[in-house]
């Protein structure tokens, strides 16, 4: 009987597992702007994870439902951009560097 309900246990807490993963793979895609929940969903539908969403073509993007062409051009600029943010940081950085040194 103990162990029985131990197996219980076990399998409801996997399934938890399972449904959260997906959850959070949902949310990541989502997490695109112009992508809501039912995008993101189709989109891990007919690619089956995260990363081939990630790494599909613009052209592999417009063949899903509901993914139009700006859409797959948003998608692919924001994935396969260049990080920006440590340029931005690093010269505000010299900055304030220089305001406090004075060199």
């Amino acid at each position: 009987m103990i162990a029985a309900i131990a197996r219980r246990e076990q399998q409801a807490r996997g399934k938890k597992t399972h449904r959260m993963a997906k959850e959070q793979q949902e949310r990541l895609v989502s997490s695109i702007p112009g992508v809501g929940n039912a995008l993101a969903k189709n989109l891990l539908r007919h690619f089956g994870s995260v990363e081939r969403v990630f790494a599909a073509s613009e052209e592999e993007l417009k063949a899903v439902a509901l993914v139009g062409p700006k859409t797959a051009e948003r998608i692919r600029e924001l994935v396969g951009g260049e990080y920006k943010g440590c340029a931005k940081f690093a010269g505000c950085l010299q900055i304030v560097n220089t305001l406090y040194t004075g060199l």
